[in-house]
């Protein structure tokens, strides 16, 4: 097989030269935009989940047990662990004044036995996974 040597040939050459340059930058584009898009969305969520989660210690606070009850059955709220959850520290609309103060220990303060019985049988417990020494 012999290599071609006329300028029809280089021309040709340089043309696909080009063409595999400019495919490689617009794939280079299309991660980039990619990885904001999901850095974006991952940020949405975050803040979504945040806010919710911020919504229910807060009616807690108000003593409102039928939103805590709806926040924790319908919007997934984990009843166990403080209002902040870990990685989402920017997205607390007011910072509480204690970060490991659960739902469970915001009832007991209002003396709320319905709702501190009702987080018990609903919070996924370090217990209740059956991950315990004795």
């Amino acid at each position: 097989m012999q290599s071609c040597r006329t300028p029809d040939c280089d021309i040709e050459r340089l043309a696909t030269e080009q063409r595999q340059k400019a495919k490689a930058k617009d794939r280079k584009a299309q991660v980039q935009a990619s990885s904001k898009a999901t850095a974006k969305a991952k940020e949405a969520a975050q803040k979504r989940a945040q806010t919710t989660r911020s919504v229910v210690f807060a009616a807690a606070r108000k003593g409102e047990a039928a939103k805590v009850k709806k926040g924790i059955w319908e919007d997934g709220v984990d009843a166990a662990g403080g209002e902040v959850l870990d990685g989402h520290l920017l997205f607390v609309p007011s910072m509480p004044s204690d970060l490991k103060e659960t739902l469970l220990h915001i009832a007991t303060k209002k003396g709320d036995v319905e709702l501190v019985v009702w987080l018990d049988s609903h919070s996924k417990s370090f217990y209740s996974c059956g991950r315990y020494s004795f």
